[in-house]
């Protein structure tokens, strides 16, 4: 068993105990010699048992979508879509992982949010998650984007153009407080919220991970879930 199979089993068995995330992932990371990437990754991947139990309780599927207000976490969704994408693809310059982690929720690693740029593959992410989201048939979409990264009014325009063409009902905004308003929204109107952000997905009710949904509808891959 290698180093990160076993940093796997220390880490949740020190969250079951109660231990802090920060502190544990430092314990157990400080112990194995794990680098920044490793350690990145089990914090994507991994939680305790009540944790993930509650998490996959808030999940709702596909079919529970129609009619519904959905509300997306912007460039969560679509960072994730787009390392998708490049997997499928098998991109040459993709290195990062994507993980069905401990809570249900299909996360990547790469941890560019803050440097995030437009790539060949950012039209064709959007794409799958619009028309993923139109075969739901929901009511209404809104999708919510950091005013404070590049970019941001570039990519709400285009999902505003493509909500027109596509005749769907819902709107693109930045916000200088997304996590916010992300509960916010729930707390309005009780919408659905896609996310997988898990500080938001604790404190909403009912969750959409519109990535695994991207995936189960391309019917190609099972990611790392071990």
């Amino acid at each position: 068993m290698n180093k990160l199979n076993d940093a796997r089993m220390d880490l949740r068995f020190l969250l079951n105990r109660g231990y802090r995330k920060k502190i544990a992932l430092n314990f157990v990371g400080n112990h194995y010699l794990l680098n920044k990437d490793e350690r990145n990754y089990l914090s994507r991947q991994i939680f305790s048992n009540v944790k993930s139990k509650n998490r996959k309780q808030k999940k709702i599927k596909e079919d529970d979508l129609k009619g519904k207000f959905v509300v997306i976490d912007g460039y969560n969704v679509l960072i994730t879509v787009e390392s998708i994408v490049k997997y499928f693809n098998k991109s040459k310059n993709w290195k990062n992982k994507l993980v069905l982690s401990d809570d249900g929720f299909l996360r990547d690693t790469a941890s560019v949010f803050g440097n995030y740029k437009p790539s060949s593959v950012t039209a064709y992410s959007l794409d799958l998650i619009l028309n993923n989201l139109k075969r739901c048939n929901p009511k209404k979409l809104k999708f919510i984007f950091d005013k404070q990264v590049s970019f941001s009014g570039e990519l709400a325009n285009k999902i505003n153009q493509a909500l027109l063409k596509e005749n769907l009902s819902g709107v693109a905004v930045l916000s200088e407080k997304v996590d916010y308003d992300l509960k916010r929204e729930w707390k309005k109107s009780r919408a659905i919220i896609s996310t997988s952000d898990g500080a938001i997905i604790d404190q909403v009710e009912r969750v959409i991970d519109i990535p695994e949904l991207v995936c189960k509808n391309w019917n190609k891959v099972n990611f790392e879930n071990k």
